[in-house]
């Protein structure tokens, strides 16, 4: 642009100002003074040539074969002009989605710039490509940020973030051709230094491209062409967006609508699953998932969507009848069986136990114990074992009443225990080294078994330092009341009591499967971190008030004071020390506390002749009673009504979706028992199995002789790949599923989208024939006034409202 293209400020002439009274404005009768209309240019933005006018009319005009003669005609014209809006003619084309006029504007020196944005907005693939074309042979094809300075687009906002925003497949499939990329963001809490250098200059900046990103990579159309797995990137991703959600609050709520969108993009290709073996073929595939155990694990894809919270998934109609076809293995008739012929089934098991123990030992392939195998067997079997070892801990607990000697239980059944709590620590053990640390203490119901077994294992040690202690001290039958508070036979009561405790709490776990008890004791624990949240600002209350009520009072201790009539008041022990203080108030708030607590009694200062002198501390005493009265309204009005309110709310939204909490807790139960972790319940899990000895030499003999299906690594040890995951990543099954499966979703979309548009222009019609109508009813009632008017009547009519 040319100097000749701004006009220059013209110093101001100093004329005469003209006074216009408000009065005849219809105001009071101050006056305003009131500048001419003069015309004052910008120095900022351009004013156009005789010859850019005609060049930007001819453009709105969309002629192209004038656009080319003027061109022609005049040959140093200078393409790049920009309007008053900023914008050139090659921008005009492309948002007018002219292609002549965009083909003809490429063949001269013209810039691209944003104008590939502003094609892959309009949604015209023809003049992108033109674009690319002319972008490539410029040094811009190095510049994947072509909104660096545009005025309409962020400019982080390169063209294939822009195409993933708006959706529009063939688009990506074009610029994913050109090579054009999308390399994932770092998570906000990254400790790496590009990281912190971004967040410490431009923190706002860093994170709307972060989002913008995610945004692009959310979107189900790029990620069908992206990615040759689209359901382990979307668990991923979603499971990414979730801990983006949680790390940037400022982008919340919108993290958390794109994790839904990724999610819902992963049930709606389960859903293009036409039979069970395609949903099985899905939820089997291992890549994705790293198992450190020796084997690799049934379902795998579906422990990848339980580990990413993928709980539409899991609780898909596909994903649960594949899934408990699975379950009931070896036992098809199930599902068809009365209650009469369940129960007697368990009963058989209950009475057979051992012996069906003893059989599976000695003949692991038979029949039998491959019905054995079932998930629904084991998990029959675990529980009728674990039954029983509740039944010898409640037998052991009622005979140990009326033993009063120091050192350990002597019922016999201590050894029982001791060997089952054992048989407990192999399963965790097993599970540990099937999973690894990170993912098995993500569980909490594995927080708390690592809880109660280390209770019992305190137990065991309590008991023998019991027995220790007599056989050192020979105090056996000293009494009770001579026990010191830390004697180790106290301590092992206290514990094996807790460790009793959390056995029978155990049993909540394998509730999770009943279709009324399951959805109840998930609403229980969802409401956990509501109660964790009250409990953090209750201890601050508790910790503020007991300081401070135990400072007022401390001083009073001992204090007695006797009335004349010879009553004694001793100052009570309530807020004397931190310790009285907190019991003290946290039994308030079940109403256990005296009022009198905060009363101050002050020691008699002496007598005076025959009366006795007493003093009072009036102020002191208010001040206390004041404190006891706000803590109680604090805590009693406010939170505790606070913590019910939050809980209702916890309680209300899992009901909203309970079926979807439910069968998502109800599947983690089960894939425990598809885990190949031992098909013995404890103790029998102790006793070493000869299909196990006869593995470890089969294997030995297959490596040796360079067998294929021998592997050894330093995760999985030493193990046997199973023939179907050596087939399937032969043909290409999967792979094969996936392009299936994304077609079929594509083409459902199709028709949506061809629904809608046939609405929307169904809907146009009708607009257009209501406007027909009504230009046709104004044209009738012209005509009516005309001819009233012609006859002298002053009929009038109304256009209806429409």
């Amino acid at each position: 642009m040319t100097k000749t293209n701004y006009r220059r400020f013209h110093s101001r002439q100093q004329r005469p100002r003209e006074v216009t009274s408000l009065q005849t404005l219809g105001y009071n009768s101050r006056s305003v003074v009131l500048e001419p209309a003069t015309f004052k240019p910008s120095i900022l933005l351009p004013n156009l040539e005789k010859t850019e006018k005609v060049f930007f009319e001819i453009i709105q005009k969309k002629s192209v074969e004038e656009l080319e003669e003027f061109l022609k005609k005049n040959k140093n014209f200078n393409v790049n002009c920009q309007n008053y809006q900023g914008r050139t003619g090659l921008q005009l084309a492309v948002k007018l989605g002219l292609y002549k006029m965009v083909q003809c504007l490429v063949q001269y020196d013209v810039i691209v710039g944003d104008c590939v944005l502003h094609a892959i907005q309009s949604g015209h693939a023809g003049i992108l490509t033109l674009l690319l074309d002319k972008q490539s042979q410029s040094f811009e094809s190095e510049k994947r940020n072509v909104a660096l300075h545009s005025p309409d687009f962020p400019p982080d906002i390169t063209p294939l973030m822009l195409a993933a925003h708006l959706g529009n497949y063939e688009l990506i499939q074009l610029l994913l051709e050109r090579g054009y990329t999308l390399p994932p963001p770092h998570q906000p809490s990254c400790p790496c230094k590009e990281c912190k250098r971004q967040t410490k200059w431009e923190y706002v900046n860093s994170t709307r491209v972060r989002y913008n990103i995610y945004k692009a990579l959310a979107s189900p159309n790029y990620i069908c062409q992206s990615s040759a797995d689209p359901v382990l990137t979307a668990f991923s991703l979603s499971f990414d967006l979730y801990q983006c959600a949680n790390n940037d609050r400022s982008f919340k709520k919108e993290y958390i609508a794109l994790a839904d969108q990724v999610e819902k993009f992963a049930v709606d290709l389960l859903t293009q699953c036409r039979s069970s073996k395609e949903v099985q073929l899905l939820l089997e595939r291992r890549e994705g998932y790293s198992s450190p155990g020796d084997k690799p694990l049934k379902f795998t894809r579906l422990l990848k969507a339980i580990d990413c919270e993928q709980k539409e998934f899991v609780a898909h109609h596909s994903s649960q009848q594949v899934l408990y076809a699975a379950w009931i293995e070896g036992w098809e008739d199930w599902r068809r069986m009365g209650s009469f012929s369940k129960a007697l089934i368990i009963f058989l098991q209950t009475i057979f136990l051992p012996l069906i123990a003893l059989f599976y030992l000695m003949a692991p392939n038979s029949g039998l114990s491959k019905k054995l195998k079932s998930p629904l067997t084991k998990f029959i079997s675990w529980t009728i074992s674990y039954v029983f070892f509740l039944l010898i801990l409640y037998i052991q607990n009622d005979m140990d009443t009326i033993s009063y000697i120091r050192g350990p239980p002597d019922t016999g059944l201590e050894w029982w225990i001791f060997v089952y709590v054992l048989g407990l620590l192999w399963v965790d053990l097993n599970q540990l080294w099937f999973h690894g640390c990170k993912r098995y203490f993500k569980q909490w119901w594995n927080w708390y078994d690592v809880i109660h077994r280390a209770l019992f294992i305190a137990t065991f040690l309590a008991w023998g330092w019991a027995y220790l202690d007599t056989q050192v001290h020979d105090e056996i039958n000293l009494e009770r009341k001579y026990w010191n508070q830390f004697d180790p036979t106290l301590l092992a009561e206290g514990l094996f009591a807790l460790s009793t405790i959390l056995s029978f709490g155990r049993l909540l776990f394998l509730f999770q499967l009943n279709p009324d008890i399951g959805p109840l004791q998930v609403s229980i624990s969802r409401m956990f971190k509501d109660i964790m949240v009250f409990l953090s600002i209750f201890l601050i209350i508790m910790v503020s008030f007991s300081t401070g009520l135990s400072k007022l009072y401390q001083y009073y201790r001992g204090h007695k004071r006797i009335d004349p009539d010879g009553t004694e008041h001793v100052q009570l022990e309530s807020f004397i020390t931190i310790r009285a203080t907190f019991k003290t108030l946290f039994w308030a708030i079940f109403g256990l506390s005296p009022v009198d607590s905060a009363k101050v009694v002050i020691s008699n200062q002496g007598t005076n002749g025959s009366h006795i002198v007493a003093n009072e501390h009036s102020f002191t005493e208010g001040v206390g009673y004041v404190l006891f009265a706000v803590f109680n309204i604090i805590v009693v009005i406010v939170l505790i009504n606070l913590l019910i309110a939050m809980m209702s709310h916890s309680f209300q939204k899992v009901q909203d979706n309970k079926d979807v909490e439910w069968k998502f807790a109800r599947t983690k139960v089960w894939m425990i028992f598809f885990e190949e972790i031992g098909t013995l319940p404890p103790p029998f899990n102790l006793i070493p199995s000869p299909k196990s000895v006869y593995r470890l030499v089969y294997w030995m003999c297959s490596w040796c002789r360079g067998h294929p299906k021998a592997n050894c690594s330093r995760k999985r040890c030493c193990f046997f790949e199973d023939d179907e995951e050596i087939e399937n990543q032969k043909d290409g099954r999967y792979e094969t599923l996936m392009g299936k499966l994304v077609m079929r979703y594509l083409a459902e979309k199709g028709k949506v989208k061809d629904s809608t548009t046939k609405i929307q222009s169904e809907l146009n019609t009708v607009q257009r024939e209501v406007i027909q109508v009504k230009s046709a009813m104004k044209q009738l009632l012209d005509r009516l006034e005309e001819a009233d008017e012609i006859s002298g009547t002053s009929s009038q009519h109304e256009l209806p409202e429409m």
